[in-house]
């Protein structure tokens, strides 16, 4: 399943198609990490390349540089899916009615990162929660409709990682953890519900968002 272009990108000077064709191969580099050991690079193939805002190993933005050669060496790479007009694009996560995708970004964080943040909000947030059925817990506060709050993912549902997932919603709903264990690929995606009256599929739209990364990572 690929990303389609819905629109043109005129805020940007530099056209990446023009350097790259209809897909931009990346890297995020191998490195060794103190707890985990050498970590192997991660190599990943982006469709509709205007679409992305890409940072390179040394966080400058791929759209400032000439063209480069592939695979590109990264930090991160973004793609966001708000509106055509800013060059946006589509970014399909499967038939999840009323619930549109607005942004997905790749990184390599620090697994001692990962499992502090996953950790802290366990112990700090977890316990104020309440069962939202199907295994999920949530916290509401002061929201009244049926998605805000501080949410978290059923125990039987965790990050490739062993941790819980937790999702934050207010205007939109947000996500980040790690995806991949073995080449610490960490993956954060924003959700716009359309129908904030009943709660959608949230592992639907999770599993539809690793399956559309997962994509990504095939280079041919």
């Amino acid at each position: 399943m690929f990303i389609t272009a819905v629109g043109a990108r005129a805020d940007v000077i530099d056209n990446l198609e023009e350097c790259y064709g209809e897909r931009l191969d990346v890297v995020f580099p191998a490195y060794t990490s103190v707890d985990l050991g050498p970590i192997p690079e991660t190599r990943l193939s982006l469709p509709s390349p205007n679409a992305w805002l890409i940072a390179t190993r040394g966080n400058v933005i791929l759209q400032d540089l000439p063209c480069q050669p592939e695979p590109v060496a990264i930090s991160r790479a973004t793609v966001m899916g708000i509106h055509p007009r800013l060059g946006h694009v589509a970014i399909p996560a499967g038939d999840i009615e009323g619930v549109r995708v607005q942004m997905i970004r790749l990184s390599r964080p620090l697994p001692v990162k990962l499992r502090a943040s996953a950790e802290w909000h366990a112990e700090n947030v977890l316990g104020e929660t309440e069962d939202a059925g199907g295994g999920f817990r949530r916290r509401s506060g002061t929201n009244t409709d049926a998605i805000g709050g501080s949410w978290f993912f059923p125990e039987d549902y965790l990050s490739p990682f062993g941790n819980r997932i937790k999702m934050g919603c207010a205007v939109t709903c947000s996500v980040s953890y790690g995806l991949h264990s073995e080449c610490i690929l960490g993956v954060s995606y924003r959700l716009l519900v359309e129908d904030t009256s009943r709660q959608p599929d949230w592992i639907g739209i999770d599993q539809a968002i690793r399956r559309l990364v997962i994509s990504w990572m095939a280079v041919a």
